[in-house]
């Protein structure tokens, strides 16, 4: 899909000044690169062009035909240059006593790079690094100090540096400008100034969630969801591998045996499917994608809900503006026959974010879990006894 971060306008305005001259010097905007294809927009009839304060491409036309930037197409004719960018730190988890660490980069073939989508109460965020350069480092840094800690867990903040290119190559004869999102991440100890145990142990990682007795605890959210101690029992005791044949990280593909998942379960039972995840090597990508559709061949379509956790049985909802990393939005899946649960153990933005080398479990079932109640109170998943029922599922790397 053609990426739309990028504005075209028919008035003039302030704009930043190193593309002002389109006209003289004419270039194409790259929206993206698709296939090989390198899809641009020709400024030769722009009035001015630059970047405003949100880090977007602004073109202003002047035309007489409704003021539309014309001839949007394409063109496989030369080689896009893209910035580059390496993060340098911190790698490790910042200490609670650390007040002076900040958040660096280096970028390469870049003219200028815009600060985008941080979470909601990050400041200071959005500012150019560097303000002008082709390669440079992000100066003095994104202060980390001023960034909320949890009170027990681990703090996740992510950031997306946005680099805008001003390369040599040219499409058609003209020069270009592209774009490369970068992601960036930092991991704060908890405020107590400890770092919780290992999160891919289950036993650890629910002592990391504070006191089961206080209703306000992240464990007492998780006791509610619980599938045990809501009346639901394992349907057995099972790896990814021996349920599926294929194995996250290495293999992709339709997973053929059983043809839906979760497969034959009681109503009372929920699939649990032990992995552990190494990092990326030859042998392993150290990611996956589960998705799910509806099925192909045996087996009755049904909703289901699937997560990621350290604990089996964890069927907790998903909360977006909880600081518990596997509360996110693709370490669950919604009640549902379409949808994914994906991993990684590399910092990634649009991955479930994963302990290596530790034991963890895909949780599935087919009734809504993510709903409050038990196996007396819930609706029936209405699935026979012995029936084959779910989605259908590819593994993908």
């Amino acid at each position: 899909m053609m990426s739309r971060n990028l504005l075209l306008v028919a008035v003039a305005g302030v704009m930043a000044g190193w593309l002002s001259n389109a006209n003289a010097e004419p270039k194409n905007v790259i929206l993206t690169v698709d296939d090989g294809e390198l899809i641009v927009i020709p400024l030769d009839h722009t009035k001015s062009a630059g970047f405003n304060s949100n880090g977007d491409f602004v073109a202003s036309c002047d035309l007489g035909d409704g003021g539309k930037c014309p001839n949007i197409g394409s063109s496989a004719d030369g080689e896009l240059l893209k910035p580059s960018l390496t993060s340098s730190g911190p790698s490790g988890v910042v200490a609670a006593n650390d007040t002076t660490s900040r958040l660096h980069w280096t970028v390469a073939n870049a003219h200028a790079c815009y600060g985008l989508g941080a979470q909601s109460g990050v400041s200071g965020w959005g500012v150019v690094w560097p303000a002008s350069a082709t390669s440079g480092t992000a100066g003095s840094g994104f202060p980390l100090s001023g960034l909320t800690r949890h009170a027990t867990n681990n703090t996740t903040y992510d950031f997306t540096l946005r680099c805008y290119s001003g390369s040599s190559a040219t499409v058609g004869g003209d020069g270009v400008v592209a774009y490369e999102d970068f992601p960036l991440s930092v991991q704060l100890a908890p405020s107590g100034g400890t770092t919780p145990p290992p999160a891919g142990n289950c036993a650890a990682y629910l002592a990391s969630l504070g006191d089961p007795s206080d209703p306000g605890s992240p464990r007492a959210h998780y006791d509610a969801y619980d599938a045990g101690k809501r009346g639901f029992t394992s349907a057995g005791t099972f790896t990814f591998t021996q349920k599926t044949g294929r194995t996250l990280g290495k293999d992709a593909g339709l997973i053929a045996s059983p043809p839906v998942l979760p497969g034959s379960l009681s109503d009372n039972q929920y699939l649990a499917l032990s992995f552990t995840l190494p990092n990326a090597s030859e042998e392993n990508t150290g990611k996956f994608n589960v998705q799910f559709m509806p099925p192909i061949g045996v087996g009755k379509e049904h909703r289901v809900v699937a997560t990621i956790s350290p604990c089996p049985g964890d069927f907790r909802p998903r909360d977006q503006n909880s600081t518990d990393p596997y509360l996110t939005t693709f370490c669950r899946q919604p009640y549902s026959m379409t949808g994914s649960v994906r991993g990684n153990t590399v910092d990634d933005t649009f991955r479930c974010k994963l302990p290596a080398n530790q034991t963890l479990y895909i949780n599935i079932a087919l009734r809504d879990l993510f709903s409050s109640g038990d196996a007396s109170t819930l609706p029936p998943d209405e699935c026979s006894t012995g029936q084959i029922c779910g989605a259908g599922a590819e593994l993908q790397k």
